[in-house]
């Protein structure tokens, strides 16, 4: 465990930035730990609330998610591991709002950015179904309707590897979000992602 004023040394947060010690101090949280992701990954902030009650949060920058089962989900486990997966850069917050639905506060516009872009995620085989809150709109009434994957379409004849084609097998199938960025440089394509 690590106090305030040690703990915005590490990160490097002042007045000077758009986080600052005012921002930080008023999350709903009551203490902070690091977790070592290994691997030369560094250490990733995130966050342990004991209260029960969700106070008021800065809205900004949060998921609200829920794992795609009827089984109980390890918590703390799955702090860790997204914590890990994701390596924000200015920290996490995960509080768990009700059963199977979770609150994630990211410090950063970067890193929920890279987080929505890295998707999809699981933890231990689970798919993670997440939601981009708006300003205003209550984490507990979240209706989840939508999951983004990747898709591989595989053995396209040479005149079908077009972005015109992916796209519009992206949307018989579901609707097209966006194509692999390197779906159409080199000369050995085996299938495009979509």
């Amino acid at each position: 465990m690590i106090g305030y004023p040690i703990l915005l040394d590490r990160l490097g947060l002042d007045r000077s930035v758009g986080i600052g010690l005012d921002d930080f101090l008023h999350t709903p949280i009551d203490y902070y730990e690091y977790y070592s992701t290994g691997g030369g990954g560094g250490e990733v902030l995130i966050a342990i609330d004991q209260e029960e009650e969700i106070q008021a949060f800065d809205d900004r920058c949060c998921l609200v998610g829920k794992f795609l089962t009827d089984r109980t989900i390890d918590f703390d486990a799955m702090r860790h591991m997204m914590a890990s997966l994701w390596q924000p850069g200015k920290g996490l917050y995960i509080k768990e709002l009700d059963t199977n639905r979770y609150l994630f506060q990211f410090y950063h516009e970067l890193d929920i950015q890279s987080v929505i872009d890295g998707s999809p995620w699981t933890f231990n085989r689970i798919q993670l179904v997440f939601h981009r809150l708006k300003r205003g709109e209550d984490p507990r009434m979240v209706r989840f309707h939508k999951l983004d994957m990747w898709v591989q379409l595989h053995d396209l004849k040479y005149g079908f590897m077009s972005e015109w084609v992916v796209k519009h097998v992206g949307n018989y199938i579901g609707t097209f979000v966006k194509s692999d960025p390197k779906n159409f440089f080199g000369i050995w394509r085996d299938y495009l992602r979509v």
